[in-house]
């Protein structure tokens, strides 16, 4: 069985006015395309706490055994285990081969990750 994921995509008013709606919707769209919607849930998280890299996208490996929390702490804050990969500063254009790549052949975009970024955002 392929690994299970879950994708949110940050809602803070900071990552909000750097264009996060658009991020999400893109994240959306390209899980639906490239047929991934078996294997990642896409949602919204909310603040992160990394206003000034934002919009944040978090990628976390689940298991699809456990039952769903509503009040999980992953909705609202970076928990730094093992399975999480934090996306930030990121364009539109950058969502499509994050979802391929990370989602659709488990390997995270290393150029991509916040670890590896610069504050100010790069091109696709």
């Amino acid at each position: 069985m392929p690994a299970q994921y879950r994708l949110s995509v940050c809602k803070g008013p900071n990552c909000r006015l750097n264009g996060a709606d658009e991020i999400f919707r893109s994240a959306r769209e390209a899980v639906r395309q490239q047929g991934l919607r078996e294997v990642c849930q896409v949602g919204r998280g909310g603040c992160y706490g990394m206003c000034s890299f934002g919009p944040n996208l978090i990628i976390r490996t689940v298991d699809p055994a456990a039952p769903p929390d509503p009040l999980s702490r992953a909705d609202y804050m970076l928990l730094g285990e093992p399975g999480e990969f934090l996306y930030s500063s990121l364009v539109k254009e950058q969502v499509e081969r994050i979802i391929a790549e990370h989602l659709g052949r488990g390997t995270p975009v290393a150029e991509w990750l916040h670890e590896n970024r610069p504050l100010e955002k790069i091109p696709a």
